[in-house]
C-alpha cells in the first residue's frame, strides 16, 4: 500500500474496503464511496435520495465548495468531488472542505468553523511566483482574469477568491431565459458533470 493510501485512511470515518476502495462515514447515516483511479486521483461519490430538480441541483452547484457537484449517472443523482493524491500537505483540508460540503448540501450544518479567506496580496504573490506571460494574466479590479490558449486561441478564465478558495469559472452557454431552455440544459449539464474531472458545470443567473 502506498504512503498516501494510508493516508487517506487516516481522514476520520474513512474505512477501507478494498486496496482501492474506502466508504467514507459521515454524521448520521450518510456513507459516501471512494475510488482510487488510475490517475491517482480519488473520486468521491455520496447518492443523493430524493434529489432536488435539476435546475436547483445546477444552480445549487455554484455555491458548493470545491469542485463538489450535483451530477446524473445512467441511474441516480449523486454529490461527487475529485482530488488528486499528488501530495500530503493539502490532504486533511481537502477532505474538510469535501465533508463540508457535502454536509451543507444534505441539510447538515458542518460542525467546522468556516476558514478564513484568503487575502489578495497572497494570491498576487501566488500568480506572480508561477512568471506568468504578462498578455496571459490580467488583474480585474476584484478578481483576475486567465488567458491560456487552447488549440491556439485565447480562454479569458474569470479567478476570483471565495472564502478560502480561489473561483475559476468560464461562461459556457449564455441566454437562459425560457424554463423550456433551462429544463433541457440542466439535464444534460448534470450528466456532463458525472464525467468531468476537477471541474463542474453551473448555472449562474442565465448563463452556463
Amino acid at each position: 500500500r502506498s504512503s498516501l493510501q494510508q493516508i487517506v485512511e487516516k481522514v476520520p470515518g474513512m474505512e477501507a474496503m478494498s486496496p482501492y476502495g474506502w466508504q467514507w462515514h459521515l454524521d448520521g447515516q450518510q456513507c459516501a464511496q471512494e475510488k482510487l483511479g488510475p490517475d491517482n486521483t480519488i473520486r468521491i461519490s455520496l447518492e443523493v435520495p430524493g434529489p432536488p430538480p435539476q435546475a436547483v441541483a445546477l444552480s445549487a452547484n455554484r455555491d458548493l465548495p470545491g469542485n463538489l457537484r450535483y451530477a446524473r449517472s445512467t441511474r441516480q443523482t449523486v454529490l461527487l468531488a475529485d482530488t488528486p493524491l499528488d501530495g500530503v500537505a493539502h490532504l486533511p483540508q481537502t477532505f474538510d472542505t469535501i465533508k463540508r460540503g457535502l454536509q451543507l448540501a444534505m441539510g447538515t450544518p458542518p460542525h467546522e468553523a468556516s476558514p478564513e479567506p484568503l487575502a489578495t496580496d497572497e494570491v498576487q504573490a501566488a500568480i506572480d511566483d508561477r512568471d506568468w506571460p504578462k498578455e496571459c494574466v490580467v488583474q480585474l479590479e476584484d478578481a483576475w482574469e486567465f488567458r491560456p490558449r487552447l488549440r491556439g486561441d485565447a480562454m479569458p478564465v474569470q479567478v476570483a477568491i471565495d472564502g478560502d478558495e480561489l473561483r475559476f469559472s468560464r461562461t459556457v452557454v449564455t441566454d437562459l431565459h425560457s424554463a423550456k431552455d433551462i429544463a433541457a440544459v440542466a439535464e444534460q449539464a448534470l450528466r456532463f458533470n458525472h464525467q468531468l474531472r476537477h471541474a463542474r458545470l453551473t448555472i449562474a443567473g442565465t448563463a452556463l
